[in-house]
């Protein structure tokens, strides 16, 4: 394929979240990049998963959206002998989430882009 028709990978969006659990006072971040064109996300998945970030390992992967009506536990009609086998949500349920604005973003972005050479 002629060059000047490949998409040049590029970041959409980019959302960095602090997530403190107010019950043990653990803090992790959460980045949340939209990234175009998918294959170039995947690449970025795949290489930057499970890599050192600053020191620190981090866990990349594709998000995916979770409904709470989409949780079979809460449908209208139950199931002819299904057991349950989970008897409570297991979301933590005590967490203060806060956008982060830079240098969290930045450092997102840098490592994507380290990722394309770009």
């Amino acid at each position: 394929m002629p060059r000047f028709l490949t998409q040049q990978p590029s970041i959409e969006k980019c959302e960095v979240i602090q997530v403190t659990d107010l019950d043990n006072g653990s803090v992790e971040h959460i980045a949340v990049l939209n990234v175009s064109p998918e294959k170039a996300a995947l690449k970025a998945i795949a290489k930057l998963n499970r890599t050192l970030l600053r020191g620190r390992l981090v866990e990349v992967r594709q998000y995916r959206y979770r409904s709470r009506k989409n949780d079979r536990r809460t449908r209208r009609y139950p199931v002819a002998e299904q057991h349950e086998r989970r008897a409570t949500d297991q979301r933590r349920q005590h967490l203060e989430m806060v956008e982060v604005e830079a240098p969290a973003k930045t450092i997102a972005m840098e490592s994507f882009r380290r990722t394309y050479g770009g």
